[in-house]
């Protein structure tokens, strides 16, 4: 029996484990948001669709990885409008790194935050569904 008890407290130091480098893994992926941000914002100024599409659709890759699937909600819908030349891209980049900001923020702190009863967010919805309708 005391192996038992002892293999599952190996399990479960694995598990903690496990956990603690995937809190810190996350933590990293939240500071590169800063590096993002400023990576999007030079590529709209430079007017570089396609760097800002690569640059949301990476996002929306790596966002569910990292335990943040509102990230890759947000990051679906400015690829999309990157892809579809949304005449309000602008306003949408605005409004989703607005939104990404607070996500990131909720996640630091552990609180938790519900995107989607956000104005920001339902602010950005409209802006995609204009486009969707557009095209």
């Amino acid at each position: 029996m005391k192996k038992k008890s002892t293999g599952r407290k190996n399990k479960t130091a694995k598990e903690s484990a496990l956990n603690d480098l995937f809190t810190e893994l996350k933590g990293e992926y939240l500071d590169s948001f800063a590096e993002k941000f400023a990576a999007i914002e030079k590529f709209w100024q430079e007017k570089d669709r396609a760097a800002l599409r690569n640059e949301f659709h990476k996002m929306k890759g790596t966002g569910s990885t990292y335990g943040l699937p509102e990230v890759s909600v947000i990051a679906e819908m400015l690829e999309d409008m990157c892809s579809n030349h949304a005449e309000s891209l602008g306003l949408s980049i605005l409004v989703a790194l607005r939104l990404l900001q607070k996500v990131a923020e909720g996640h630091r702190h552990a609180t938790a935050y519900e995107y989607q009863k956000d104005s920001l967010f339902h602010e950005l919805q409209s802006l995609y569904q204009k486009m969707e309708s557009a095209a």
